[in-house]
């Protein structure tokens, strides 16, 4: 009598999310926001705020990678990692990021080559690490979420504190000092603001090339995924 295969009881039932997104943020406006428009999509949001410079975000995504690469393979939902940061003083040009990142991936590549290679590898971590980069301050994609006939053009400056100040006038939640976080609800042009990120993308390039671009929004493919990918799959399946 052949032998009955058991199957883990993790596998019988469909995964309740068809996305999860591992965010890797510098402050709590930026995590703030994606767990609030994943609310009633079929997305999860694990975040880790960590207030720390972009080298100490993407070092850290790094070997998160490194030390889940095995059970990222196991799921059966799509399973993504994102840092996410603004521009700061210490990161401003290409040449820097360029070698932050360099630092970073030999460490990972010093940690895979520790670790069983079948479980993961170099290529492998560097992969599924995306860069979500906001010049000068996600309050940017704030008011480009706005209605265009309440902002017009006037918000696309590349000074942080301008931005900031524009959005507390035209949104009465936010407020820099005290109430730094999003109303998502006044957010609703949210795809015309990944078309203009998407234009600045073909004029300026991707990360890290974006650096030299006068403004930039980083953040729209996460957003995108998690607004679009979510709504497909209303059925449910996560991990």
């Amino acid at each position: 009598m052949a032998k009955r295969r058991i199957i883990p009881r993790s596998l019988q039932q469909p995964p309740r999310f068809r996305l999860i997104v591992h965010a890797f943020v510098e402050g709590g406006t930026e995590l703030d926001y994606l767990q609030n428009i994943a609310k009633g999509q079929n997305v999860r949001i694990l975040g880790e705020r960590m207030d720390s410079s972009p080298v100490v975000l993407l070092g850290a995504a790094m070997k998160w990678c490194v030390d889940n690469a095995r059970i990222m393979r196991a799921k059966r939902c799509v399973d993504t990692v994102w840092v996410v940061f603004d521009e700061d003083e210490k990161v401003r040009d290409i040449e820097t990021v360029r070698k932050l990142w360099g630092q970073c991936a030999e460490l990972c590549m010093r940690e895979c080559r520790i670790r069983d290679r079948k479980r993961c590898g170099y290529n492998d971590v560097l992969s599924k690490i995306n860069v979500a980069f906001l010049k000068p301050c996600i309050e940017l994609w704030a008011l480009m979420c706005l209605p265009k006939p309440l902002t017009g053009r006037t918000h696309f400056s590349s000074n942080r504190h301008v931005l900031q100040g524009r959005l507390s006038k035209l949104m009465s939640a936010y407020d820099h000092s005290r109430h730094p976080y999003f109303d998502v609800s006044e957010m609703t042009a949210w795809r015309e603001a990944c078309a203009q990120a998407a234009e600045w993308e073909r004029t300026f390039g991707k990360f890290p090339n974006c650096l030299n671009a006068p403004r930039f929004a980083g953040i729209a493919p996460l957003v995108e995924m998690i607004l679009t990918e979510g709504s497909k799959f209303q059925t449910g399946f996560n991990c």
